[in-house]
């Protein structure tokens, strides 16, 4: 167990103040209601209330983005709610809109809060203290991504109402309700080599999976930025205190630290810089097969214990080829990664095959007449880009060629959004048979090159075929194939009515020492239009 021998901890009482611009709307109008309300909503960094000045603290600062929501209270004098639970939405503009805010002359107080919820509308909130309550008990430990973890940073904004006039301006001034622990712990950071002019030359950091009980309780908190991770805790009790310990892994090793007698008041949060000097580490490491790709371009050793299965969006298992493509995707990108999952569905449904034209017809050909030229083709992302370009317009593209729909929308919604593509990459696309066989040409650590071989069914082992399911299922990824055979769509057509398939299986009768199978095939028994199958999308970078 190694243990950090030098733990730094900086209590910033930092007072979460926090103001943004906001401008919306109200339909619900009752009686009492005079003119509407211009709102606008401020926000500021963080300040550390122990600092000897007013100096800003950077990195701490809450800005409001489009799509923003709010949440408004409206309490009369009497106690009673005048307005319940009113939604205002930040446009591109910054203007808060959806609902119109009003002047109540009865009204004691405004109370705005963020995030907004709608299950807060089914409580009985009479005041600041009923929202900050309802929050606390709703605090979630798993806050190990944006979303979860702005879920749990509640702010609000009370506002007097003798200070507003009839149809004048409110201004929410937002300040953070509970608390916040940061911890910084140190990172790898590699580059693939010594000249940053060189081509496929890449920096990358290497994330860590980092576990935090903070009192009782065990937390996964957000990487915000390199080796930063932060949690929404509850404010201590007066007199009571926190403990932390952390774990993260070195490879294998474990690695641990820990601090007491933290206090923290509301809008407080206190930071924990870990010093630690990773054993062996050498700043160059060069890409290399079975790394694993992250969802912000960090990349993991495939050789290295202990992947985060968080974030982790793919594995890179190829490298572009000089023929790969077209010449601007090769100067773009050098690296294939293919996706942890799969999506089932048809290959196309167009009868009018875009991918196959029609005798005479002057658009690109993209048709392979037989297997060995479809193992041989490496031109899966300019067949995806080509049919984006013809039918991604229309509204029913995702029927018509759901093959190519799921690989270019794969990662943006449902089950697959956890993958999306981080920008600096290609994007997901339909790989070719070339690209897709790579999977096992890289990874069989033999040297077999499937591709080469000019029998139908190419001979491969089983022992391959489950280590690279292994590689896969370690960060949480679906098996390339279970022990029933899986068939893949590739983008290769053979015809207006069927392209090439992989079915790849394992535990089949021994053939030359070989038990698994990697068979590239269009069966006249496999449509494009009726037949659903796999597709297990790639991306470059």
């Amino acid at each position: 167990m190694k243990n950090i021998f030098n733990l730094s901890v900086i209590l910033l009482l930092a007072v979460f103040v926090t103001a943004c611009n906001q401008n919306e709307e109200l339909d619900n109008t009752p009686m009492e209601a005079g003119n509407e309300l211009n709102v606008t909503v401020t926000a500021g960094d963080f300040q550390a209330a122990d600092a000897g000045t007013r100096a800003t603290e950077t990195g701490y600062q809450t800005t409001f983005v489009e799509g923003d929501k709010i949440g408004v209270y409206v309490i009369a004098k009497d106690g009673k709610t005048l307005l319940k639970n009113l939604v205002l939405t930040r446009d591109a503009e910054g203007v808060w809109g959806g609902n119109k805010l009003y002047y109540y002359k009865d009204a004691a107080s405004y109370i705005a809060y963020y995030p907004y919820t709608e299950n807060l509308t089914m409580q009985n909130i009479n005041s600041e203290e009923d929202i900050v309550s309802y929050f606390t008990s709703k605090l979630s430990k798993e806050q190990n991504s944006k979303e979860a973890y702005s879920a749990c940073d509640v702010l609000t904004a009370p506002v007097d109402a003798a200070t507003l006039s009839d149809g004048g301006k409110v201004t929410f001034n937002f300040a953070h309700k509970l608390s916040m622990i940061e911890v910084k712990v140190p990172v790898r950071e590699y580059v693939t080599g010594d000249d940053n002019t060189a081509a496929g030359y890449y920096e990358y950091n290497v994330p860590i999976s980092l576990e935090l009980t903070i009192g009782e309780e065990k937390y996964t908190p957000y990487a915000i930025d390199k080796g930063v991770y932060r949690c929404i805790v509850a404010p201590t009790e007066t007199d009571a205190a926190l403990s932390v310990e952390g774990l993260f892994y070195d490879g294998d090793a474990p690695v641990t630290f820990s601090k007491d007698g933290i206090e923290l008041a509301s809008g407080n949060y206190k930071r924990l810089k870990v010093n630690y000097t990773y054993e062996g580490y050498n700043r160059i490491r060069p890409i290399t097969y079975g790394d694993y790709y992250y969802a912000d371009g960090n990349i993991y050793p495939g050789d290295l214990a202990n992947a985060p299965s968080a974030n982790c969006i793919g594995m890179i298992y190829a490298t572009v080829g000089s023929g790969d493509e077209d010449e601007d995707f090769r100067n773009k990108y050098h690296y294939y990664v293919m996706a942890l999952d799969k999506v089932t569905c048809a290959c196309a449904t167009d009868e009018s095959n875009v991918l196959f034209p029609a005798e005479g017809d002057d658009t690109p050909d993209f048709t392979v007449l037989n297997a060995a030229g479809a193992l041989a083709d490496m031109q899966g992302y300019v067949r995806t880009r080509y049919v984006v370009t013809q039918k991604g317009q229309e509204a029913n593209w995702n029927t018509t060629y759901p093959a190519f729909y799921n690989a270019v929308n794969f990662g943006e919604a449902g089950a697959t959004a956890k993958y999306k593509a981080p920008v600096n990459t290609s994007g997901w696309f339909l790989p070719s048979g070339g690209q897709f066989v790579q999977i096992y040409n890289n990874l069989n650590g033999d040297g077999t090159d499937l591709t080469s071989s000019n029998i139908a069914n190419r001979n491969a082992l089983t022992s391959v075929v489950k280590a690279i399911n292994g590689k896969f299922t370690l960060v949480g990824g679906k098996e390339l194939v279970g022990t029933n055979s899986v068939i893949y769509w590739t983008s290769v057509e053979k015809s207006a009515t069927h392209a090439y398939l992989f079915d790849i299986s394992i535990n089949q009768s021994t053939e030359n020492g070989y038990d698994a199978k990697f068979k590239i095939d269009a069966p006249n028994g496999v449509k494009k239009s009726s037949n659903t199958r796999a597709i297990r999308p790639i991306l470059a970078f």
